[in-house]
């Protein structure tokens, strides 16, 4: 039986190597946590989805043909139309309202907006969100530069030359990381600096926001010198509500860490 090798362009070698290597870092970063019992609650069910996810994209890119059951056709198509049907609500219950500042009747568009600033502004990942009875908004910011970022190319090699990755664009603000180490993941230190950085970053894009807290914990590898305290969560309030209102998020692309030119 004949059985062909495949040939790939370069722009699918790099979009398999770029997801293989953010399927490896999600997991490296899963065992990390595990090994130091610093894994929470909620991320348990958040880095394998991204695995998953990075393995779906390499799936389609290899032209992968699992197909799926009916069973499983017809809950997909399901949950699709749901969330259809909610982003539609949702965007119509805006447009019927003067101010986001209305906040009950579009709660989850306002999460979604600072959620698509994080992701592309900051560090990817918010472990919390909610708004209190007296109308603040309490996010826990974290950091997780492995995970999805804002947008990305299915053609990094062609785009290559116009894109910068997520690290460089915050390098290039001033924020300071972790070396890089085979089998660790690339992340944000813990110092007076970066805490300016980040509080400066905040406040700009919601000038009523206020900083609670920091956590942290000792990242330890096997040599002393690469042991840093990393940031691991902000806790931020917001007083106004009207700060969502008036972001103003601008579209970024990002090439994946590691690819170069």
């Amino acid at each position: 039986m004949d059985n062909p090798k495949l040939q790939f362009n370069d722009d699918q070698k790099a979009v398999i190597k770029r997801e293989i290597k953010q399927a490896y870092n999600a997991m490296a970063t899963l065992l990390d946590w595990v090994k130091n019992d610093s894994l929470r609650e909620d991320m348990k069910e958040t880095l394998p989805k991204l695995v998953d996810s990075y393995m779906k994209t390499v799936k389609e890119t290899i032209g992968f043909n699992g197909e799926e059951s009916e069973r499983e056709k017809e809950m997909t198509e399901s949950i699709g139309q749901y969330y259809q049907r909610q982003i539609a609500n949702l965007e119509q219950a805006l447009e019927s309202q003067q101010s986001i500042s209305s906040i009950s009747a579009n709660i989850e568009l306002a999460f979604k907006k600072i959620d698509k600033w994080w992701n592309i502004e900051g560090f990817n990942f918010i472990r919390d969100k909610q708004i209190t009875a007296g109308g603040i908004a309490k996010l826990e910011f974290g950091f997780m530069l492995n995970s999805i970022s804002s947008s990305y190319s299915a053609t990094p090699i062609s785009d290559k030359k116009q894109l910068k990755t997520k690290v460089q664009y915050l390098e290039e603000k001033g924020f300071k990381f972790t070396p890089k180490k085979r089998g660790y993941g690339l992340d944000l230190i813990d110092n007076d600096h970066n805490r300016k950085l980040l509080e400066e970053m905040i406040k700009k894009a919601f000038p009523s926001a206020k900083i609670w807290s920091y956590k942290n914990h000792l990242r330890q590898t096997n040599k002393e010198k690469d042991d840093h305290y990393i940031l691991r969560e902000v806790e931020v309030s917001i007083s106004d509500l009207s700060d969502i209102e008036n972001l103003s998020i601008e579209e970024k692309q990002f090439l994946f860490d590691g690819d170069t030119v």
